[in-house]
């Protein structure tokens, strides 16, 4: 768990740095996010996070996987 004090949270290709995001969650405050998946399984993504007047910092791609629970839809 990393904190998000205050910093701009996005969904983004993964793989690709510089491609506009998928989703965009805006300005974010607090130590924690929680995100109900709205992207296809098998999408290769990566998590980014802006400071408002500092850099870039993205994860690892990542893809995401299929589940069977369908509980939260």
């Amino acid at each position: 768990m990393f904190s998000i004090l205050n910093q701009f949270l996005g969904i983004i290709p993964g793989g690709r740095p510089s491609a506009p995001p998928i989703v965009e969650f805006g300005e974010q405050e607090g130590t924690f996010f929680t995100w109900d998946v709205n992207v296809s399984a098998g999408t290769p993504i990566a998590l980014e996070v802006r400071g408002s007047a500092g850099p870039l910092v993205e994860t690892a791609p990542f893809t995401v996987e299929d589940s069977s629970d369908s509980s939260c839809l």
